[in-house]
């Protein structure tokens, strides 16, 4: 439940992104991905779709900011004021996605299997 809203929090706070559609989508797709894990409608390698799209995507921008910046700096403001940290924010929630889509197809499995 927890990441069912945080994924829906994160969504919310595309608004004023540059490029809010496609972010606000996989942001909805992941908590509705979530809900649907949560109730048993889900099968194990569902999830994983959403962890191949998510690398996907990283991979294309991520060379956007790898060796311009460092990690450190994505926390050192809320405000947008340089895009190599608004991409390496992006990526991370990429990778977030994609770690608890892991996390989740491998609950399915588990779960299913006993």
């Amino acid at each position: 439940m927890v990441f069912v809203l945080v994924f829906f929090l994160s969504a919310i706070l595309q608004y004023n992104d540059p490029d809010p559609i496609g972010w606000a989508a996989i942001y909805l797709v992941a908590a509705a991905v979530c809900i649907q894990g949560g109730r048993g409608y889900l099968a194990w390698w569902m999830p994983l779709i959403l962890v191949g799209i998510a690398a996907l995507w990283a991979t294309d921008i991520a060379p956007t900011f790898f060796g311009k910046t460092d990690w450190g700096r994505m926390f050192e403001s809320w405000k947008m004021t340089d895009p190599i940290i608004e991409v390496e924010r992006e990526v991370g929630g990429l990778v977030i996605i994609s770690f608890w889509m892991m996390v989740l197809s491998w609950a399915i499995s588990k779960f299913k299997s006993s």
